[in-house]
C-alpha cells in the first residue's frame, strides 16, 4: 500500500453536504456506511450525531485503509458448529473454582471499555459466591439448565431460587448476586459495552 497523500491508492473522503430542505448526505467509501436522511429539525446536529455513530462502527483506520475493522478485530464469523463442552473451561477472575466459563465469541476489552462477548457459565453442585457483583458493562443472562439461587448470604444460605427458562438483563453498575446452585447449572451470557443504550432511569 502506498503512503497517504500524492498518488495514494486508497482515497478516503467524508463529506457533509447541506442542501435545501435540510438534506444531508454522509458518504464513506469501501462499502462502509452510506447515510441519507431528510431532517425537519436541527439538520446539522442530527447529521453530526450520525457521523459519531458511524465512527464508532468504523474506526479511522477503516476509512484510511479500506479494511473492515469489525471483521479484522471484532468477533469472528461463526456459523453453526458443535461445541466441545469437555474443554475450554476456566474460572473467571474473582470466582470460586467451582464456577467456570467457556468463551464462545469475543472482542471484549474491559480495560478499554469496548466490545462484547458471549459465554457459557457453569456452576458445579453446591458452589456459591459470597459477595454481590457490579460492573460497568451490560449483561444478559439465560438459565439453560439446573437451578440458580440469587441473593444468598456469605454462607450460601437464603436467596431466591430460579429454574430453567429464566432470563435477566442488567445495565451497567447494577448490583446483582451473590449466586449459588444446589444441583449445578448452565448459563448463557452476553456482556457488552454500549454508548448508544442508556441505562433505565431509577
Amino acid at each position: 500500500m502506498s503512503a497517504l497523500g500524492g498518488e495514494a491508492d486508497v482515497t478516503t473522503q467524508c463529506r457533509l453536504v447541506t442542501q435545501p430542505r435540510h438534506f444531508q448526505t454522509a458518504s464513506f467509501p469501501h462499502g462502509g456506511v452510506a447515510l441519507n436522511e431528510h431532517f425537519d429539525g436541527d439538520a446539522l446536529a442530527t447529521a453530526m450525531q450520525m457521523l459519531k455513530r458511524a465512527f464508532r462502527l468504523y474506526s479511522v483506520t477503516t476509512f484510511l485503509t479500506g479494511y473492515d475493522m469489525a471483521t479484522t478485530f471484532g468477533k469472528p464469523h461463526l456459523e453453526f458448529h458443535t461445541l466441545d463442552l469437555s474443554a475450554g473451561w476456566h474460572s473467571p477472575p474473582g470466582y470460586p473454582d467451582g464456577i467456570k466459563q467457556k468463551i464462545l465469541a469475543s472482542n471484549f476489552d474491559e480495560a478499554k471499555k469496548v466490545g462484547g462477548r458471549s459465554r457459557l457459565l457453569r456452576f458445579e453442585a453446591g458452589v456459591f459466591t459470597t459477595e454481590p457483583f457490579v460492573h460497568d458493562y451490560w449483561e444478559e443472562v439465560y438459565l439453560i439448565s439446573g437451578d440458580l439461587t440469587v441473593g444468598n448470604d456469605a454462607n450460601g444460605n437464603g436467596g431466591t431460587e430460579f429454574e430453567p427458562n429464566t432470563y435477566a438483563c442488567r445495565p451497567p453498575d447494577a448490583v446483582h448476586g451473590p449466586f449459588k446452585s444446589k444441583s449445578g447449572c448452565l448459563l448463557f451470557e452476553l456482556h457488552y459495552f454500549s454508548n448508544d443504550i442508556a441505562p433505565p432511569s431509577k
